[in-house]
Parts: structure tokens; sequence; C-alpha cells
């Protein structure tokens, strides 16, 4: 027997796989597990060994050493409240759940009863444990159903559903133990990433999760991404504000004045002529642009004589007019546009 264990063990593995088919491993952390015998402590005994076991894990003890004595406690609970005795095939799937592996176990024999044991374990860190599963009746089903048996040892349950509410999920995500589907975790974790208002967030800092119906969460439905999507409200202008804030900029730091440009000749001051017809008076020397489709000239018009600039499309040209040097950028796309920026004053 342990040759044909051994030959399809090593076909797998010629075929890339990780399958493990010798359970040696596993037994010997079972036997250590059946050391422990809760039979023939009463029901008080039982939950102040559940607040020892998490008063050990709260100082720090690693939970691997903890294993045997929580796992024999569970196996215990589970027979006086659930009415229902993990065997040892449930036993080692727990081991191997906790050690981060996948359990394969056929329908009946019990995966919702063998993932108690891992949960619990986890749970007495005090920092949550999420049982992730397909649709909202086996979370609901498993709730009810397994938790007498967590509350029993003194951890607390919650469920989290379609319909469920913000205050709702809030109260059930911070139990020790929370059943829910894949989906409604990842929605609620991408809709905390968007909220604004730290009240709005639900989940608290992730810790551990069991997945249960493996193949349909982690394959199935993994091939659809998770995608909130809807309608956003207009942002409403404020002009008041508005007002407020252009009432709060200072010269020289936020913008420049034309009499801080003329006090600095060699400063320039980038005008952008773009699809549409901009006038600024301030009196002085007013500077007419016009341009057409085939081609760009900047006509300046002043008591000291005309200037005229050629510029192609979307270039960028400098007319020298004293005392000061402005630059002219033209990207207009229609047939004809005339405007009239200020100059500086002659002396």
């Amino acid at each position: 027997m342990r040759l044909i264990t051994r030959l399809r063990e090593y076909f797998h593995l010629a075929r890339g796989g990780a399958v493990e088919f010798e359970l040696g491993p596993y037994r010997r952390v079972l036997a250590s597990i059946d050391e422990h015998d809760f039979e023939g402590a009463d029901d008080e005994q039982l939950k102040h060994k559940s607040g020892e076991l998490a008063a050990r894990a709260g100082d720090g003890v690693a939970l691997e050493r903890l294993l045997p004595e929580a796992f024999a406690l569970v196996r215990e609970t589970s027979h006086r409240v659930l009415a229902m005795q993990p065997f040892d095939t449930q036993m080692i799937a727990g081991i191997a759940m906790h050690q981060g592996k996948l359990a394969e176990m056929p329908t009946g024999e019990g995966k919702t009863l063998a993932a108690v044991a891992p949960v619990y374990l986890s749970a007495i860190t005090g920092r949550g444990v999420h049982v992730l599963t397909f649709n909202d009746y086996l979370a609901r089903r498993d709730a009810q159903w397994m938790g007498p048996a967590y509350r029993f040892l003194g951890l607390s349950v919650g469920c989290v559903q379609q319909q469920t509410d913000i205050a709702g999920r809030k109260d059930a995500y911070t139990c020790d133990v929370t059943y829910l589907t894949a989906k409604q975790a990842g929605f609620d974790y991408l809709r905390d990433h968007l909220s604004t208002d730290p009240s709005d967030l639900v989940h608290r800092p992730l810790n551990y999760a069991i997945v249960d119906e493996a193949d349909s969460i982690l394959i199935d439905e993994a091939r659809v991404p998770l995608v909130i999507a809807g309608s956003t409200e207009a942002v409403q202008a404020d002009p008041a504000r508005a007002v407020r804030l252009v009432g709060e900029l200072l010269p020289d730091r936020d913008f420049k004045t034309m009499t801080s440009i003329l006090a600095c000749p060699q400063d320039t001051t980038n005008y952008r002529v773009a699809d549409t017809l901009r006038s600024i008076n301030s009196g002085g020397t007013s500077f007419n642009i016009s341009s057409s489709i085939g081609c760009r000239r900047l006509h300046c018009a002043s008591p000291s004589g005309p200037a005229t600039g050629d510029f192609s499309s979307q270039s960028l040209g400098t007319l020298n007019s004293e005392p000061s040097a402005y630059n002219f950028q033209f990207a207009s796309r229609t047939k004809h546009r005339k405007g009239a920026l200020p100059g500086p004053p002659l002396e």
C-alpha cells in the first residue's frame, strides 16, 4: 500500500503538482492531540481552559505550540455542544488548513466541522478570522450551526449577508469569527478603500481566513473581477468660495502684476491665445493679434510705431518691444481671431 502511495506521489510531482499522499507528519500531530483528554473535565473547566489558551496566545506563544491542546479542546466541545465528534480525517484536514494548505474532502466528510478547530486556534489571538464560503445561505447556515461551539469557548460569531447594512457589517467584522461570502468580503474591502469618511469603514486589519469550497471561489469566481461602478454627483461650483480664495492671493507670490513685470525688463510674460477671443483693457499700448489659417502674423500698434512677428501653427515667437519683451504662443484653430493685450506704458 505504501508503495502505491509513493508511486502516486512521484507521478503527481513529475506532473508539477504538490499533492501530499503521505500523511505521516499529520498523524504525528494527531497523536499529540490525542494526548490531551478533556473527556473528564466539566463545562466550566473547558471554558477556563479556553481562556487560558487565549491568554497564552495573547502573550505571544506560537500557535503551533498551542495546536494540540486547542484541537483537543474543540473536539470535546463539538461532541458536547454540537453532538458531533470530529473523526481523525477531519482533524487532519484541520491541521492542513492551519498550515495554509488545501484539504480535499469529498462531500459528506464534514468540511464545515473540520474547519472549526483551525478557526478557533487563530481566533483566540483576538485579531479575527473570516470563514469565506460560496453563497449567503451557506454563510448563514454555518454561522448558526457552528456558532454554539465558538460561543461555548468564549468567542463571538458574526455573519454578513448581502442585505446587511454598514452598522451590521461593522458588528460582524468585530466578532472573533465572521462567516460571509468571498464576494461580500471583497466588495467591503473595495468600498473601504473608496471611502473618505473613517466612520464608513467596516473592515478591521485582516488576519486569517479559511476558504470553503475553494475550487469555486479561488478558480471559478476568480475569473470574474470585482468591480464597483456607479454614478457620481456633479460637483457644484461655489462662486462665493472662489471670490474668497482670490481675495487671499498675494502679488508676486501667487501672481505677477504689470508693475512688477515692467520693473524687471528681463522677465517675460507668456500670453496664450487658444480658440477664444481675449481682451484685457488696462490702458496704455494695445497689441492687436490676428491670425489666419495659412499664416500667423502678429501686428503691434503703438505710439512708437508698428511691429510685426511671424508665427507658425502652435509655435512660440517673441516680439521685442522696449522696454520689455513679450512671448506670444498661438494655438488658434479658428479662421480669424482678434484680441487686445495691454502693452507697457512708454516713457
